[in-house]
């Protein structure tokens, strides 16, 4: 405040008139404005229509997504499996004994292991998802019990031989092999 060369009062302040030219610039601008006004007005409720058709789309993308996956989890638990089918479980065994016969058990039981798992996801689709382990496969409630002792057995020889370690044998094949024959046998899968 007591410096003199400053300006607080504002009252007397000259404010000098825009040239002319600019006068015109802005009034082209403004001019252009108003016709495209419409047009732009036109932009907005088509844009906003496309943001709401777009939600309401992936709203009921994902209500049908978990209305149908409730359904088929519902008959996945009513529903029986159903064996595979003879012709590929000898194929299979066929397969997974000369492996063995070169004496690459733990190879054998791997096979036996994923074929099984294809054999219960070719049945019922859906049950299975990519994340699940041998383990959470064995728990499930839509297996036969007898087959789910069967799919146990050879889950459980795997992961002895795939993750602690253990060389797997001859007879542990075997038990293997007939525990594969137990799980696809039609009687137990009724």
């Amino acid at each position: 405040m007591e410096d003199g060369s400053l300006q607080f009062s504002f009252e007397t302040a000259d404010v000098a008139e825009p040239p002319n030219w600019l006068k015109q610039v802005l009034d082209a601008v403004e001019a252009v404005l108003w016709a495209l006004a419409p047009l732009v007005r036109l932009v907005f409720w088509l844009g906003l229509a496309v943001i709401v058709g777009g939600l309401i789309y992936l709203l009921g993308r994902e209500l049908l997504r978990r209305f149908s996956k409730a359904t088929t989890d519902a008959d996945a638990k009513e529903a029986a499996l159903a064996p595979p089918k003879p012709a590929f479980a000898k194929a299979l065994l066929a397969q997974a004994d000369a492996l063995a016969g070169q004496g690459l058990f733990d190879e054998a039981l791997h096979i036996l292991l994923f074929r099984s798992i294809e054999d219960i996801e070719r049945r019922r689709r859906g049950v299975l998802s990519d994340a699940m382990t041998a383990r959470e496969i064995s728990a499930l409630s839509v297996l036969p019990a007898t087959a789910r002792v069967a799919f146990a057995h050879i889950a459980a020889a795997v992961e002895r031989s795939r993750f602690a370690g253990v060389a797997s044998s001859a007879g542990v094949f075997h038990s293997c092999r007939e525990a594969y024959l137990t799980f696809s046998k039609p009687e137990n899968w009724a």
